[in-house]
């Protein structure tokens, strides 16, 4: 039993990565440059280069996707670009209404399956 839990927390763990990195990939996948995207077309080029070494664009890939899950390990998910506050803090913020939700809806469907099955 211990070794079938084990097998399945390293499972786990390798999906979590593998979505992160792909999750960090198509940051890169969207047509255009995400510097230009979040600054908007008429950023001057000084602004836009000033934003890519910001969020670390400037880095080999490689070493962008090791700072992200080094930075995730910490629990530091980086600053929003429009607010400029912490991701965290606002997953933080939203994440009691989600709760809630997510408590309803499977409520709902303990309900709902019940009655039908």
């Amino acid at each position: 039993m211990l070794a079938y839990a084990i097998r399945r927390l390293g499972l786990s763990l390798l999906i979590l990565i593998v979505v992160m990195t792909a999750m960090y990939a198509m940051v890169f996948l969207v047509p255009g440059d995400p510097a230009t995207l979040a600054l908007g077309p008429r950023a001057t080029p000084e602004l836009k280069e000033a934003l890519r070494e910001r969020m670390g664009l400037d880095q080999p890939i490689l070493m962008q996707i090791g700072y992200f899950f080094l930075n995730v390990l910490q629990g530091d998910l980086g600053i929003d670009v429009w607010s400029k506050r912490p991701v965290l803090d606002q997953i933080l913020e939203v994440f009691p209404n989600t709760l809630i939700l997510g408590i309803v809806a499977l409520g709902g469907a303990l309900i709902l399956g019940v009655l039908l099955g």
